[in-house]
């Protein structure tokens, strides 16, 4: 997993998508989701896509949320 050691001093997280799957670093810990991997569930579907389209990007089964993120 990512660590604030990582990021140069003049970004922020809400700057950076370290693995590049639509969400922001900043976003994803809040989440959970492994900012080093687009796809945290290996569901098939980067968690970006998963979280717009109101899917849990932490679940593999196909599951909407209740509440949209």
């Amino acid at each position: 997993m990512g660590t604030w050691r990582n990021l140069s001093k003049d970004k922020k997280l809400k700057e950076v998508d370290t693995d590049k799957d639509d969400l922001d670093d900043e976003f994803e810990l809040k989440l959970g989701t492994n900012i080093n991997d687009p796809d945290s569930d290996d569901d098939g579907y980067w968690d970006g896509l998963e979280v717009a389209k109101g899917f849990d990007p932490l679940n593999p089964d196909a599951v909407k949320v209740k509440k949209r993120i």
